[in-house]
Formats: C-alpha cells, structure tokens, sequence
C-alpha cells in the first residue's frame, strides 16, 4: 500500500499542470443547463455528460468554443452566454463587470447600490499567480403552503453559509461549503418541499427547539493536462455528484441522493474517457446509534465517443458493507468477478448506455443495467433473479422551429426486485434514500418536460410523471404478507415466489405536475414560484387520493 500511494504521488507530479481553475462548479449552477442545451443542438463537439460535474476550466473551455463558433443565437441565448461569460473568464475579476461585498478600492455607498445590479457577484475574489480564491454568501427562504380547501398548513425553510471555492498553485482546486438552516411549520410539508431532508441527521434527530439541518460539503482536487484538451483529475472530498445519462434520474446515481465522500479518478482524452468513483455512506436512520452502520459504493464506467454520431459506454456499480475493500478502489478492474473472488457477498450492478449527436437538435439517450447476473435465467424473463431496468427517452431543441423552447421526454422501467439484497445492508440506498431512480422497483415512469426561455432572466418548466408500481401489501400491524418486488428494503424471501410479474402487487398510478416559474431579477437574486400537483390512484382498492403544494423561495449566491 505505502508503494502504491508513492507510485501515485510521483505520477501526479509529474503531469504538467493546468493554469488555475481548477475547482468543480457546483451541479446547481445554471450553466450547465445551457451547456447542456448547446451540446444537443451540436455547438459543443465532445461533452461527458455522463459524469457531469466540470472544472471551472472545464467550463470556461466550452463557453470559449461556443463563444468562437460564432452561432445564430437567439437574443435569449446570445444574454445567457454574456452572463456565464462574466462570471467564469477569469479576465473579467476585479473589473467594473464584477461586484464584491470586500472591495476595498470602491467607497461603501457604492457597494451598497450596486448589491442589485447586473454585475457578477462575489463576497470576495482573489488571484495571482499560484492562488485564485472565490468566497460566496449562500442563501435562501421558501414559504409553502398546501393547496387544498380544508386544510391550511403552512411552513417556511431557510438556509445560509458560505463557499470558499479556488485553485492553489495552479492545479490544486478545493471547496469547502458549509450550510445551516432551520425549518418551521407542517413537518410534511417540509419533506415536499425539500426532500433533502429525509437524511438530514439533524432534522430527523429532532432534539433541538428549532427544527434544524445543514448540508456540508469539501474536497480537494489535482486536475492536470498533460496534453492539448486531455484532463486527468483525482478527487478527494464531498459534493453532489450524479452518474451515469438519464434527464430526470439517472438509474446508477441520481444526483439526489445524499451527498458521499469519495475518491475518484477521471480521465477524457479526445473520444476516450474513464470515471472510477469510490465512496462511503450510511444505511437507514436509527435513534439507536448502535443499529447504525457505514457502507461504501464503488462505480466506474468507460466511454467512447464516435464525433457526430454517439457515444457509447459501460461500467458497474457495487455496494457493500464491511471494512474498505482495496479492490474495489482500483480504477481499472472488472468489479463482478472481483465480487466473485472475495465470496460473492456484495450487491454488484452492470449498465450499458448510449447517447445520440447525428441529429442536430435532437438527442436520444438509453441505458440498459443488470442488477446481479442474470444470464444464465435468459430463458425465463419474470423470474424473480431477472432484476433488470431500462431508461430511454430524448431531448429536442427548438421544436417545430420554436426558438428557447425544449422537449424532453424519457421512459423508465424498473422490474421488481431491483436495488435490493439479501444482505439487508448491501441495498441500494444511502440513509435509507434511494442512490438510483427515485421511483424504485416494480415500477416506470414516463416523464414529460417542457422549458421555456421568455428571456435570459425568465425561464417556465413545466413537467408531467405518469408513474405505476406494484407496491408490496402488509396488514394492519405493517407485517409483509405479499412481496411484489416493490421495496428495495424487502429482498426475496424463501417463501416468495420464484416468479415476479411486472406490477403485481397492489397498483398504483400517479399523476404528478410540476409547473416552476424562475426569475433572476438581478444577478445572483432568484425568484422560483413552484406548484406541485400529484394524484394517487390506488387501482386495487380504487380509491383516489390527491396532494398540492405551492412555494416562493428566493436564492441568493453572491
């Protein structure tokens, strides 16, 4: 081990290094909605959106080569480029483009007037030649209510902290984020509003007079280029990551799950690229904290991309719960059959997807996953080993010639018994939260998207989920008394039977609706006025349930 880690730090130093910025940009950052978007519409040649979190090299190199393509932007595009072009080239800090609350060579009063205007905004910047350092006040405050005629609960969520976020000696990125916040009003409505909160410790521990939760996040980062347009990076640390292709969850790593700390390694060079991502987490929530338990999750995938045409990749997924195992920490292996080599004692998952650019403008995504083997049970799809899932959809810009309008469709499947395991502790979950597709097993979905740019401050998204599962049944002491595959925390039992139909069980159909309107009236100040609508359809007792929210929260990043 002691010559393993040596042989990595030599290799390290010697990679040439990269000039500065080399931080990840946080996932919520709105750029890489347009990044997204300009990579459909064929005016970014190579993305890797399957491991999507960029450098803020990574991004300041894709907006250089939109910017030079020199495109037919609508106005709505041309003010967003002109926005990100303002926060992440580097030429643009310390200029009159730039406001800092700790700007000591601008009088006060004008600090103060300008906290709304249309600068890019910042606590405090910093650079020279071996140190960039961008320090932000991170905030914001929801008020929601439930949208029903005979009940009136309310509640208000509010957070704040700081981000202290650069480059040190011109290839060490690092972040630290801290947030802390407190919640008041209807407990379930809470949860709605920010499902973040189901594996909050202190939000579930609930000792204090306040409702309270925080969110903390850090890591440091080497990402060097050790030649034109080839990025190696090796991370350390937390943040929110996803995994893996899909446009609402991914089945591998949704993106929602809770944030783990892990180490990766990364690698794009040209048409080539490889992510391999160990990490830690904890199982299902318990007051008694001797019932509670660390597990890891390891993940890699290799992709090719074929400029033009598509990108193909593969990779695995593991999730086990004993001491570190250093063969799962290996960039390079085949994770099943090292499962098979240490016993055959770990949840081990394998995906193949696939991702469109012959069409510019439109893009298909697919994704194929193997839960455990289940080749040598071909002949016999509904047995209960079968635990397979497939996610397929697309994403068309400008339909029908609409400028700053986008379509998005996508269709998930799920069979029953997928994420779970016999080894309770080896299901798919982080805190008890699902790590793959938030709806589960012995389920699909068919998701509908619309987004609509009014303008470069403005943005409408309106989403439809149809949803069916086939939900396990329990009698009224919560006792399981027909295992329809339908909870990742129930594996097959000896009793189960062998066979396992697609949504048997008790069925239901959800209907939800999700209409969120976004505006930034200034820069880094947002506005997002929610509404959310699902109805429930209980097809086996027929009997129809319905729940409604609205919030106003505002956000504030400076």
């Amino acid at each position: 081990m002691k010559y393993a880690v040596l042989f990595l730090i030599s290799f390290i130093i010697g990679i040439p290094a990269v000039w500065g910025q080399a931080e990840n940009i946080p996932l919520n950052n709105e750029v890489y909605e347009a990044i997204k978007e300009w990579s459909v519409r064929g005016l970014i040649p190579l993305y890797h959106d399957a491991n999507p979190n960029l450098s803020r090299l990574e991004v300041e190199r894709i907006l250089r080569q939109v910017n030079e393509r020199d495109p037919a932007f609508s106005e709505t595009d041309l003010s967003r480029l002109e926005k990100f072009r303002a926060e992440f080239f580097p030429e643009v800090l310390k200029t009159e483009k730039a406001w800092e609350l700790f700007d000591f060579n601008k009088p006060v009063i004008r600090i103060a007037t300008e906290f709304y205007s249309d600068k890019t905004k910042n606590c405090y910047t910093y650079r020279d030649e071996y140190v960039t350092l961008y320090s932000e006040g991170v905030g914001y405050f929801t008020f929601a209510g439930e949208v029903d005629q005979k009940i009136n609960r309310q509640a208000g969520l509010y957070y704040g902290g700081f981000r202290f976020m650069g480059t040190a000696f011109k290839n060490w990125g690092y972040n630290l984020t801290v947030l802390k916040g407190g919640a008041n009003g209807s407990h379930p409505l809470h949860l709605a509003v920010d499902p973040r909160l189901t594996y909050s410790f202190k939000y579930n521990e609930n000792l204090e007079p306040v409702k309270n939760y925080d969110f903390t996040q850090g890591y440091i980062q080497y990402l060097a280029e050790p030649a034109p347009n080839a990025f190696f990076g090796v991370q350390l640390g937390r943040e929110t990551t996803r995994f893996g292709y899909g446009y609402t969850n991914s089945l591998m790593m949704s993106g929602e799950q809770p944030d783990m700390d892990f180490i990766k390694f990364r690698v794009n060079y040209g048409y080539f690229s490889l992510t391999s991502l160990h990490a830690s987490t904890v199982g299902e929530y318990h007051t008694d904290r001797s019932l509670n338990y660390t597990k890891y999750l390891a993940l890699h995938r290799v992709g090719l991309s074929f400029p033009g045409l598509f990108d193909l990749g593969a990779g695995e997924a593991t999730i086990y719960s004993r001491q570190l195992d250093l063969a799962y920490v290996t960039p390079l292996s085949f994770f099943k059959f090292l499962e098979l080599s240490l016993q055959d004692r770990d949840n081990n998952l394998f995906f193949v997807d696939f991702q469109s650019h012959f069409i510019p403008g439109f893009e298909i995504q697919c994704t194929f996953m193997m839960d455990e083997d289940i080749l040598s049970n071909l002949e016999d799809l509904n047995r209960f080993s079968n635990k397979i899932a497939a996610q397929t959809g697309f994403w068309w810009s400008r339909p029908a010639g609409i400028q700053d309008l986008s379509l998005i469709m996508e269709y998930t499947w799920i069979r029953p018994y997928v994420y779970s395991h016999l080894i309770k502790e080896n299901n798919y979950t982080a805190y008890g939260y699902p790590i793959g597709h938030r709806i589960g097993p012995n389920s699909d979905e068919l998701m509908t998207r619309l987004v609509y740019y009014f303008s470069g401050r403005v943005k409408l998204t309106a989403e439809h989920r149809l949803q069916r599962s086939g939900e396990n049944r329990y009698d009224s002491d919560g006792i399981l008394i027909e295992n329809a595959g339908g909870n990742i925390f129930e594996p097959v039992r000896e009793t189960d039977s062998r066979k396992a139909y697609f949504l048997d069980g008790e069925r239901h159909q959800k209907n939800r609706v999700i209409l969120d309107l976004r505006y930034e009236f200034s820069r880094n100040n947002y506005l997002n006025l929610v509404y959310d609508l699902t109805g429930d359809y209980n097809q086996s007792a027929k009997k129809t349930t319905s729940y409604s929210f609205s919030y106003l929260r505002y956000t504030i990043e400076y």
